[in-house]
């Protein structure tokens, strides 16, 4: 059934779940006058306790009693839990908001209160006690968005309403913001194997670069891609899978080189790839 509210936004909300999301939320509701009621599972700390002073903790059952405004903050493997443990109290009043980006919420949305989605396109930290303003949300469901756009609005940030498959749009930003410690972590490795032993100065060779790389793709998108594979360098990428001895990174090497190559031959249409692409075919089968 449609969200009904009457003309004002309330001025509490609840939170079950208070990890890393749901304390940074609690704190920029708090910073901004709203009462929030949370459920956990897990003691806070002195310093949280300090951070979140206001903040009411009740169980999860009882938080639909103080506020029509609910935010699931929990793992994904939870949401169903948490859900139905305060499903009794939940009315057609209530707007129940998922903050997972790749939870199905059509899995409660039979249940009849209005449920919708807002996850935050963020990397938050532990206890990560700072405004959170301007952060994007990726907004989904059909009844309660003038209210949850309300509610973000509250939070100076920003929304975007979205409708197509949340798997792929999880996935893209693990690509992107989780996989960027993978690459670190191969850098790391491959800089102490070439022979650099102090810790400081390899994070400041790859953290230099990472900054780079950002500050090319917001200056010329995909398009200020450098390196061996857009420049066509055959002879470069043949001494770097020469060099990697570890199978797994070769592999990662050559398949995360082809993805580049997409972006080279969009960038040089006229150049001849053909040769570079077969080096890195060849070199992502493992030898026996």
């Amino acid at each position: 059934m449609p969200y009904s509210r009457g003309s004002a936004l309330e001025n509490s909300v609840g939170i079950v779940g208070l990890g890393k999301v749901g304390k940074s939320l609690a704190y920029n509701f708090i910073k901004r006058g709203f009462r929030v009621y949370a459920s956990t599972h897990k003691p806070l700390s002195v310093d949280s306790k300090n951070k979140l002073s206001g903040i009411e903790i009740v169980s999860t059952e009882e938080i639909p009693t103080h506020t029509k405004i609910v935010f699931l903050a929990v793992e994904d493997h939870k949401i169903e839990e948490a859900f139905y443990e305060m499903k009794d109290g939940l009315t057609g009043g209530h707007l129940v908001i998922v903050l997972s980006g790749a939870f199905d919420i059509k899995k409660l949305m039979v249940e009849g209160p209005c449920i919708v989605r807002a996850h935050p396109v963020r990397a938050f930290k532990e206890d990560e006690f700072s405004d959170i303003g301007n952060t994007i949300f990726v907004i989904e469901g059909t009844y309660g968005l003038d209210l949850l756009k309300e509610v973000i609005e509250c939070l100076n940030c920003r929304y975007i309403e979205f409708k197509g498959d949340f798997r792929l749009y999880h996935a893209s930003l693990v690509f992107v913001s989780n996989f960027i410690f993978s690459l670190y972590k191969e850098g790391e490795e491959m800089l102490t194997e070439a022979g650099f032993t102090d810790e400081n100065t390899i994070k400041e060779i790859l953290i230099t670069l990472m900054k780079n790389a950002v500050e090319n793709i917001e200056k010329a998108d995909i398009f200020g891609l450098t390196g061996p594979v857009e420049r066509n360098d055959t002879e470069t990428v043949l001494s770097h899978l020469e060099a990697i001895k570890n199978e797994d990174t070769r592999l990662l090497y050559a398949l995360l080189s082809l993805k580049l190559l997409d972006i080279a031959k969009k960038k040089y249409p006229c150049n001849n790839y053909r040769e570079i692409e077969a080096i890195l075919r060849g070199a992502m089968w493992k030898k026996e």
